[in-house]
């Protein structure tokens, strides 16, 4: 997971004009399971202030260069980058895409799901 914050100056129009590379690098990739802006509390009037990336990667380092490689970043968009590490679990099994780069892992919250019902293993994900 990716929290990108852009820098407070220097930087307007910049996300307008970057935002078509920034959505063809993402959706090529083929690794992001979610991403949107972020906005302040008062909602979306004073436009984006950061980004939220989801995404699939085989460890830290290689979201963090995923993180580096995105054009908002390389256009200097982005004064704060923070990576972490999360799994998501489906609960609701609603929305589902499988693990590319372990097809075979089950994490331990997938044998929990199965004890309390409700879990469709085909569509839940489980991120590294």
């Amino acid at each position: 997971m990716a929290w990108c914050i852009d820098k407070a100056d220097g930087v307007e129009g910049l996300r307008g004009r970057t935002r078509s590379r920034h959505l063809e690098y993402l959706t090529q990739s083929g690794r992001v399971v979610a991403a949107g802006p972020l906005f302040e509390r008062g909602g979306e009037e004073e436009g984006p202030v950061g980004s939220l990336v989801i995404l699939n990667a085989v460890s830290m380092e290689d979201a963090r260069t995923f993180v580096e490689e995105d054009p908002y970043n390389e256009a200097g968009l982005f004064g704060e980058v923070t990576v972490r590490r999360i799994n998501e679990a489906d609960v609701s099994g609603k929305h589902g895409i499988g693990n590319k780069y372990e097809p075979e892992y089950r994490d331990p919250v997938e044998y929990e799901l199965e004890d309390v019902g409700g879990y469709e293993k085909e569509k839940t994900p489980w991120l590294i």
